[in-house]
């Protein structure tokens, strides 16, 4: 005689327990994006969320990512718990290998995984090549960040002219609270195209004027 098959609430149940115990998360809502960086930051109806390592929350990155995908794949195309679910990746060797990766389990390029590709993202400090999260935020305030002292970083230049500031990372932590402190719309607008392009491939209603406005 077969195992009985397991109601929804046992589902849920297990669902709850191997986010929590695994990933150190909580029970994710009908609309989630998942990242590579440590965030306690959400949007309306769409929660952001990064998977951590047991005991170490702040730790994970994309194996923790990867190892999600394959845990939730069940979950997201046969169950259907959930309404959207996004893997965000870095656009570095990386990100694109892993996005590559989970791509069999169901996970599709563009529909429920992005990258941070520069071809996206048109003001960001970052024109082609590798691109990152802080690579999104206006160089100004990153360099106000700087001049504060105890932040570490390499800086690239172009014909003697600043281009990019690559941060360590022990500094990533602080340059994002300073940033959610101190930014303004300038400063964080390529951060909005994110948030743009989740809620699109998700069929949420987006505000085109401020989207407009991005590219100016």
């Amino acid at each position: 005689m077969g195992r009985p098959i397991p109601s929804a609430a046992e589902l849920q149940k297990r669902l709850a327990a191997f986010l929590k115990d695994e990933f150190c998360l909580d029970p994710l809502p009908a609309f989630c994006l998942l990242v590579e960086g440590w965030t306690e930051d959400g949007m309306a109806r769409i929660a952001i969320r990064t998977p951590g390592l047991p005991k170490e929350p702040q730790r994970g990155g994309i194996p923790q990512m990867v190892r999600l995908a394959n845990r939730l794949q069940s979950y997201v195309f046969t169950l259907e718990v959930f309404a959207g679910i996004i893997f965000l990746f870095d656009h570095d060797e990386a990100g694109r290998k892993a996005q590559q990766e989970i791509g069999p389990l169901g996970f599709k390029p563009d529909v429920n995984s992005l990258t941070l590709n520069p071809k996206c993202h048109p003001c960001a400090c970052v024109k082609k090549g590798n691109m990152v999260m802080e690579d999104l935020l206006s160089l100004e305030i990153q360099r106000r960040f700087f001049d504060l002292g105890n932040a570490w970083c390499n800086a690239e230049y172009e014909n003697g002219n600043l281009v990019r500031l690559s941060w360590g990372y022990h500094s990533k932590g602080s340059l994002s609270e300073f940033v959610c402190k101190l930014g303004t719309w300038k400063d964080l607008r390529e951060v909005g195209r994110v948030l743009h392009r989740v809620r699109t491939v998700f069929g949420l209603p987006t505000n085109a004027a401020i989207f407009d406005a991005t590219t100016a």
